[in-house]
């Protein structure tokens, strides 16, 4: 990106926040009152707008199956405790990700060891397995100190009484 659209972004930013601010100020009441609606009814006005876009996209029935076939899980995510955001990444990134991949492989005419060439992609894929280990070792260290903190409580239960 050439640095001298910089200020003309960050003009623009400026710009859009000034508009935003403007326009929701007097609407703070709509907004207000769009909370009140019950909820069902709520999410079925998303589900229909969410439908339109994604039918609005290449205009086939098919990006509203995969809205369909992704909401689903999400659903059930969300039912259950678990975080819908790293899924969202996933189907975002996801095909992204895979092009880039081909098109490296592409450039490199198959030969996976480019992929770690560089020093710097080198130093990221490191830094992800620390990472990774770490947060497992954590883990796992915190099930063993809730374990025995469970044993300790068990054993001072009998001599208490």
């Amino acid at each position: 990106m050439p640095t001298e659209a910089m200020p003309k972004i960050i003009a623009s930013l400026y710009v859009g926040n000034l508009m935003l601010l403007i326009l929701n100020l007097p609407l703070v009441g709509i907004w207000v009152k769009i909370l009140q609606i019950p909820r069902p009814y709520l999410h079925a006005g998303i589900l229909v707008f969410a439908g339109l876009g994604a039918f609005s996209l290449n205009f086939t029935q098919v990006d509203v199956v995969i809205l369909l076939v992704d909401g689903v899980p999400g659903f059930f995510m969300r039912r259950y405790g678990y975080p819908i955001a790293p899924m969202m990444v996933g189907l975002i990134l996801g095909p992204i990700l895979e092009n880039q991949l081909r098109h490296t492989l592409a450039i490199s005419q198959g030969d996976p060891p480019a992929l770690i060439a560089s020093p710097i992609a080198a130093t990221i894929y490191v830094s992800l397995i620390v990472i990774f280990a770490l947060s497992y070792w954590m883990k796992c260290r915190q099930r063993t100190s809730v374990s025995e903190a469970v044993a300790v409580d068990e054993v001072a239960e009998p001599m208490a009484r």
